[in-house]
């Protein structure tokens, strides 16, 4: 299962389409994308040296974050921009989109966190456009409006969530 992981993650960043269609069509991969998920919260975690308090939040937090973007994508992409997609098929693609957050483990450096956490945000922003886009099977168009509003929506329900709990 692991090497699997490993070659679709190397063929994402390669920007291969066809390896986000596989993604959203393989069953098996949902388990995959919550693993990418959970390894790189982890990893996440360890780079900005997070107390044990935080950890439970650093850990479950990402989770939710994963389907809440899910959520907001697939609705705007099925409902509103007429893409074809299961909302399970669109997690699996952006789980696996969301592995450059693991990068943030180069913050146990002096000054990584610094230089890396910005560069994570825009891979994982990179990898989300052309996921949605090849999940979705929509237009480079609407998929860079899907991810644009997603992602400022995302951190909003984010907010309202956690101010409600």
């Amino acid at each position: 299962m692991f090497a699997q992981i490993a070659n679709r993650l190397q063929r994402m960043l390669t920007l291969r389409p066809e390896v986000f269609a596989e993604i959203r069509d393989d069953e098996r991969a949902t388990l995959q994308a919550a693993i990418i998920v959970e390894i790189t919260s982890v990893l996440w975690a360890i780079g900005i040296g997070s107390r044990t308090g935080l950890l439970l939040g650093l850990i479950v937090g990402p989770v939710v974050l994963w389907l809440l973007w899910t959520s907001v994508a697939w609705l705007l992409g099925t409902r509103l921009l007429a893409g074809t997609c299961t909302w399970l098929g669109l997690a699996r693609v952006l789980g696996y989109a969301a592995a450059p957050f693991g990068l943030a483990v180069l913050g146990i450096a002096p000054c990584g966190g610094i230089l890396v956490t910005p560069l994570s945000w825009v891979l994982a922003a990179i990898l989300g456009f052309f996921g949605i886009r090849e999940a979705l099977d929509i237009s480079s168009e609407r998929a860079l409006l899907t991810v644009f509003v997603s992602i400022l929506v995302v951190p909003i329900a984010w907010a309202l969530l956690t101010a409600m709990l």
